[in-house]
């Protein structure tokens, strides 16, 4: 264990090795062993799958369990390990936190959203966890909650451009657009080629009709990340209020090429060839939209408008 605490993780690796041919059953030494391949990018997990039959009680054993299991694209298996440490230590704010990023890297955003509230009871100063609890409301469409937790990360950490970027498209969500425009260029000034922030700019501009600055802020996102297709359909939005139609068109064609299974895109491309009279593309674009997210209330009231009157 010296060894690795010093950085030298390919000695405590080979000593560990060593060791295991003579204490073939020796937990500790099979510890070392796993964390020392994890952390050179090698194959840990059978190391650790050994050390958490040999210590099922151990609660930073099981989390270093789902560590592995992250890594090795088995991310069920991760949750049901970091389940077990948590299990073990109710009060293991590591644990939680991991369990709460895989989670949401699964799409399971309101257990996430547990998960990382349960991890700031313990550890409250946490910016980065305030962060992804805020990703979390956002994603859920808790406007209000993310933008209490992206405040909270920025009290602690006013560092976090991210959380700036965020915080103005939860705000633009609101309706408080000035304010969304204030925290997006603040982004920007942290980081300016934050591709997401002058994406998000680029949006609430659009709302605020400042159309030729919202065109500008979506094309220079796009010159940093071509393949952010939110700002391909931001951009999308500016250009149909400006009238240019065609041009709008290839907007939310180039986010679906990138994001097949976006449905704003869908809907606004739905809305785009309503406008130029391709009835039949613009019911199959809003039902598209509705297949991938019921909830789209806009679109769904576009969608039942162009249906035929039935005598």
């Amino acid at each position: 264990m010296e060894l690795f605490k010093a950085g030298r993780h390919a000695e405590a690796e080979n000593r560990a090795r060593s060791l295991l041919e003579l204490y073939p059953d020796a937990a500790p030494v099979w510890q070392v062993y796993g964390i020392s391949l994890h952390v050179q990018g090698k194959n840990s997990l059978p190391a650790l799958e050994r050390t958490a039959l040999l210590l099922p009680q151990e609660a930073g054993v099981q989390n270093n369990l789902g560590n592995a299991l992250q890594d090795f694209g088995q991310p069920e298996n991760a949750i049901a390990a970091y389940r077990r440490a948590v299990a073990l230590r109710p009060d293991f704010a590591m644990g939680h936190i991991n369990l709460g990023n895989v989670l949401r890297e699964t799409g399971q955003y309101e257990l996430a959203l547990e998960s990382y509230r349960r991890a700031l009871d313990l550890r409250p100063d946490s910016a980065e966890t305030h962060f992804s609890a805020g990703v979390c409301a956002h994603l859920l469409g808790k406007y209000d909650d993310a933008v209490h937790s992206y405040r909270r990360a920025l009290e602690i950490n006013p560092a976090i451009s991210d959380a700036y970027c965020n915080l103005g498209s939860a705000l633009k969500e609101l309706g408080q657009l000035d304010a969304a425009v204030e925290s997006c260029r603040r982004a920007l000034e942290l980081d300016p080629e934050l591709a997401a922030a002058h994406s998000n700019l680029g949006s609430a501009l659009k709302e605020l009709g400042q159309l030729d600055a919202a065109v500008a802020s979506c094309r220079r996102a796009l010159e940093l990340k071509p393949d952010l297709a939110e700002a391909h359909n931001n951009l999308g939005n500016a250009l149909e209020e400006l009238r240019q139609f065609d041009e709008a068109l290839a907007s939310y064609h180039n986010a679906l090429l990138l994001k097949p299974d976006y449905a704003d895109a869908y809907g606004n491309l739905g809305k785009i060839q309503n406008e130029l009279g391709q009835n039949d593309a613009a019911l199959a674009s809003y039902r598209h939209a509705l297949e991938l997210q019921p909830d789209l209330l806009h679109h769904y009231i576009h969608f039942h408008l162009m249906l035929p009157i039935i005598p």
